[in-house]
């Protein structure tokens, strides 16, 4: 019996690239810029954002602003650094509630953070506000983590994130900032986290392609890893990691995943947020909405494919106020596109197809 291709999980390191000739990338190219902005190069989101809220200088009394539909793990900066926060709504479309925002500005925000889920920017309705912010010297942080390529024309943060490792599977973050700023690096890399995330990924290469391995060992690797990951030191991107990064073609990956996007959405456009419903959108996965999400998660399982849930939200997120956002959480599945990262396009749709096919006998 034929093994079956996994699709989803903690990508492989794409060790093939180490014979690939460096690619004229808008990251990683000589005179990479995105206008406005000074551009450094981190360890990847954690970094980053723990460099933007010490740039902040923020004072006692003062907090930043925060989705109530988000990872746990962007907390984890904030407590580093003792910095208070508070949580503003967002309705089940991925909107932020401006409304909300606006009740909470004069009681000491200091900064907003802004996530584009799925890569799909709030350039359009930031802006409408964006007055006021400056106005009243508040920040705001764009979070877009999720997006394959940046596009100057959707960038509205005085900070932006941006980061390689879900998509390529290699880590490393690119910061954008508007403001004034210098960064002082720790010395050396997070060595821990990098022996543990490469040990992972050398084992699971071992069981996806003998699957008498059991996957116990890398999922161990990959939780000890991530253990080390949300140190409160801010690391630079590693020489090594941006070697293997300047050869990746980024612009060639966002079509990749607009393809995928596209497909997905002949079938499941129904599903999703109104404010993904399109398709240029290059991200992680194909976000939807379902009332059977542990059951569809359970079946592409069992078909090997393995589908992220963004995300379980922190206690500290009220059910009673937040509603959207539990309803979010409950209901809401990402289908993978860690793909090859050199992929065709019949091999793209031959994929699409499995992942449509395994999941068809399944009312959403």
């Amino acid at each position: 019996m034929k093994r079956k291709e996994y699709l989803g999980g903690e990508r492989l390191f794409p060790l093939s690239l180490l014979f690939k000739k460096k690619t004229d990338n808008i990251f990683f190219r000589e005179d990479a810029s995105f206008e406005g902005y000074k551009i450094f190069y981190t360890f990847g989101a954690h970094s980053s954002l723990l460099a933007i809220i010490d740039n902040l200088q923020i004072k006692s009394g003062q907090f930043v602003l925060l989705p109530s539909y988000l990872c746990e793990s962007i907390l984890i900066s904030f407590k580093q650094r003792s910095v208070q926060y508070q949580f503003y709504s967002v309705d089940i479309n991925l909107r932020p509630d401006f409304d909300d925002i606006d009740k909470k500005l004069n009681v000491g925000a200091c900064a907003i953070l802004f996530i584009d889920y799925m890569g799909c920017s709030h350039y359009d309705t930031v802006k409408q506000h964006q007055s006021k912010y400056l106005q009243r010297n508040i920040s705001i942080i764009q979070d877009a983590v999720q997006s394959v390529l940046l596009d100057n024309k959707l960038l509205y943060g005085d900070y932006v994130i941006n980061s390689f490792r879900k998509t390529t599977g290699v880590e490393g973050g690119i910061l954008l900032s508007k403001k004034p700023m210098s960064i002082t690096y720790a010395k050396g890399s997070n060595f821990q986290f990098l022996f543990f995330k490469r040990s992972g990924q050398f084992f699971r290469f071992l069981h996806i392609n003998f699957p008498s391995i059991f996957p116990t060992w890398f999922l161990l690797c990959f939780r000890k890893a991530e253990s080390f990951y949300y140190k409160s030191k801010i690391y630079k991107l590693p020489s090594f990691n941006r070697f293997f990064l300047s050869r990746i073609d980024f612009c060639a990956l966002h079509e990749v995943h607009l393809t995928i996007n596209s497909l997905l959405r002949k079938k499941w456009a129904s599903f999703q947020p109104s404010h993904l419903n399109q398709n240029n959108l290059g991200t992680l996965g194909f976000f939807m909405l379902t009332q059977k999400r542990d059951v569809i998660v359970k079946a592409l399982a069992e078909e090997a494919i393995y589908c992220p849930i963004h995300w379980k939200l922190p206690k500290e997120v009220s059910k009673e106020i937040f509603i959207s956002s539990w309803q979010l959480s409950e209901h809401a599945l990402t289908v993978p596109f860690a793909f090859p990262l050199n992929i065709s396009i019949k091999l793209i749709e031959e994929r699409v197809n499995r992942i449509l096919d395994s999941s068809s006998k399944i009312q959403l």
